[in-house]
């Protein structure tokens, strides 16, 4: 009889208990993109909040965004300043476990002209955010590729 709150725990009719281990059963619990959105180290990355940066100062509520919504049905966060003149967009694209695949879009508000977006893959760190990995991407088709200017 398999579990439905453990899907890795069954028990078998003579009364043996078999417990079955699967990569995915053994992972952490998969994070909601807006999870990854508001532990991200926004310092991990080229972004418009680089220049400002700050001591201690490494998530987006450092900068004044504060409240994600979900978008995209779900597979993106999005905030807006809290004075309305910026925004960031987080879209989760491929969820590998630990690794995760992101799209992050930067974009001003106010007038201006500034807009970026990027793929990157990040990794959640033992302080509780998630980092941008090393490791280069090539343009994917679900984040069209902007330059940071």
């Amino acid at each position: 009889m398999r579990s439905m709150i453990f899907p890795w725990f069954s028990a078998v009719a003579s009364g043996a208990l078999v417990v079955m281990f699967s990569p995915s059963a053994l992972s952490m619990p998969q994070a909601s993109v807006r999870d990854v959105a508001e532990h991200l180290d926004v310092l991990s990355f080229p972004n418009s909040l680089r220049p400002l940066h700050r001591e201690h100062a490494h998530q987006f509520k450092d900068y004044g965004f504060n409240h994600f919504e979900n978008k995209n049905h779900g597979r993106g966060a999005g905030s807006f300043e809290d004075d309305g003149t910026w925004y960031f967009e987080v879209d989760l694209i491929a969820d590998q476990g630990p690794r995760k695949l992101i799209c992050v879009r930067d974009e001003a508000v106010n007038g201006g002209t500034y807009h970026s977006s990027a793929p990157y893959e990040v990794m959640l760190g033992k302080d509780g955010l998630y980092h941008v990995t090393p490791r280069q991407l090539e343009p994917i088709a679900d984040c069209p590729e902007s330059p940071v200017p």
